[in-house]
């Protein structure tokens, strides 16, 4: 801190307070509490030491405390191996960082599956699925589970049966569809070997969002929503595991009949005053599970101080 114009510093009993005014004029309130005299705080710091060797958590806040919980660099490149492992001892071997933002860093495992992690800093502690790990000052970070890693399938929008890249009711198609279709069924039941029902077709429009459904042969459908992305629904629900080890909330559908409007170039079709509807197919779901949210912006300005050693 040497380089930092310091205002009223105050030194005693193993704790240093003091206010750093920044380069672009924002201040940090800045306290550092000795690591013999007190507990590990249960607040974002850093570990830092004094001249003489001495150990001291480290704790900032106020509009410049970003300076000193600096989020490292990473561009995603394998060249940045050890400096991966030099700032996250505890990182698999083989994964890639790249920084997305201030306290956002994206993880590649060896694997490929991807995950954010957000500095405990900047962000406070996310609802979805993670585990905490520390980076070598001792800040630490909400490592968020990886979100599942569904196969490809060969077209979206399964409920309508049109492949991939034709238009419906051209010639040919139908044989093209079958082949879609079956070829969609059998990757889903490889990479969902537990659910044992047999299936017709599998509708994929949504699968990048962690959801897939799935249609039976008595016209009832299930509908699968990544754990990782989503919460546990209240209603019936049973849990599966895919070939990967992702985790997967399976909802059932009863079939039924609805009314819906006719659209045509994006509008509502009305005869007269009546809007005009048809009778369609569909699949009613008594629970529908809601994403997990994006962790919340953590207070610059809070200040929780650390119980002193017994």
């Amino acid at each position: 801190m040497a380089r930092m114009p310091l205002q009223d510093t105050q030194i005693s009993g193993g704790h240093i307070s003091t206010t750093a005014r920044m380069p672009d004029g924002k201040e940090a309130n800045v306290d550092m509490y000795s690591a013999a005299q007190f507990d590990k705080p249960n607040a974002p710091h850093t570990m830092v030491q004094a001249s003489d060797g001495s150990s001291w958590y480290q704790m900032a806040s106020g509009d410049g405390a970003g300076a000193f919980y600096g989020t490292p660099g990473f561009s995603g490149d394998p060249s940045e191996a050890a400096h991966v492992a030099a700032a996250f001892p505890n990182m698999p071997e083989g994964t890639m960082l790249r920084t997305v933002d201030d306290g956002v860093v994206e993880a590649s495992a060896p694997d490929g599956g991807t995950s954010m992690m957000y500095s405990a800093a900047h962000y406070e502690e996310p609802s979805g699925p993670h585990e905490t790990i520390s980076a070598v000052d001792g800040m630490q970070w909400y490592s968020m589970a990886a979100h599942a890693d569904p196969p490809q399938f060969e077209y979206e929008g399964g409920s309508s049966g049109t492949a991939a890249g034709g238009d419906s009711g051209t010639a040919g198609e139908p044989a093209r569809n079958e082949a879609a279709v079956a070829y969609n069924n059998a990757q889903f039941q490889s990479f969902m070997p537990a659910y044992e029902q047999p299936i017709t077709q599998v509708n994929a429009d949504r699968v990048q969002d962690g959801v897939m459904e799935v249609r039976h042969a008595d016209g009832s459908g299930t509908t699968f929503y990544d754990q990782a992305q989503y919460q546990a629904p209240r209603g019936e629900h049973h849990a599966y595991e895919d070939a990967k080890g992702g985790q997967w909330y399976a909802i059932p559908g009863t079939p039924t009949v609805e009314r819906v409007p006719v659209y045509e170039d994006g509008k509502a079709v009305y005869d007269g005053d009546k809007l005009r509807t048809v009778q369609q197919e569909t699949i009613r779901y008594k629970a529908v599970p809601q994403r997990h949210a994006e962790p919340a912006k953590r207070n610059p300005h809070e200040r929780k101080p650390p119980r002193r050693k017994q």
